[in-house]
């Protein structure tokens, strides 16, 4: 039934005059139950139940007059959870830190589209200017595609990055991301339910 929540989501008249507002959140162990008002543009409101099983993530903030997005497959927040974390180790001190630093943060934001903080995965036992101005260190320890993005960046710096497979404490085969407003919940599934009225 999600299919059918999302049909609506995606007509032009939703688009015009639409609206989505999530009325209620509730917890039962790791599943999270959303409760929506969807006017689909018409002015009538329907009553939907989103139920979010297995989340491994997510804000809630006021969700008033939202629209909703669904994503599977690729996508720099749901991978943190189903691709493999890597340690990522340089050797050879870093000539300019502060460069480094700023060429870090870029090279995360063009891999996360800022949907994961530039600290999450970083070395934080020692600020990183220092790290890299030291012979060698563990500069992170994060998701693949993350620690790829970073490892290229040592490689360009001189810094010989060295990647090892590191224990991971959550790992999902698959992870969707369902995003509404500013609010969004990653989960191993969702089942949509439209609701008596």
């Amino acid at each position: 039934m999600l299919r059918e929540l999302l049909a609506i989501v995606d007509t032009g008249k939703f688009e015009d005059c639409g609206r989505i507002d999530v009325t209620a959140a509730q917890w039962s162990a790791g599943d999270l139950t959303l409760r929506l008002g969807v006017d689909p543009g018409d002015e009538t409101i329907e009553r939907w139940t989103i139920t979010c099983s297995s989340v491994v993530e997510h804000l809630l903030t006021q969700a008033e007059n939202c629209g909703l997005a669904h994503v599977v497959g690729e996508h720099p927040a749901t991978a943190q959870f189903t691709e493999p974390l890597e340690h990522l180790y340089f050797r050879g001190a870093c000539a300019n830190p502060e460069a480094f630093l700023g060429k870090l943060w870029l090279a995360h934001r063009r891999a996360t589209d800022d949907w994961i903080p530039f600290d999450r995965y970083l070395n934080t036992e020692v600020p990183v200017v220092e790290l890299v101005a030291s012979s060698s260190g563990c500069l992170a320890t994060g998701p693949s595609f993350l620690i790829g993005a970073y490892a290229t960046l040592l490689d360009q710096e001189k810094m010989q990055p060295h990647r090892l497979e590191a224990e991971q404490e959550v790992y999902l085969p698959k992870a969707e991301l369902l995003h509404f407003g500013e609010s969004y919940v990653i989960a191993a599934r969702f089942q949509a339910a439209r609701s008596a009225a």
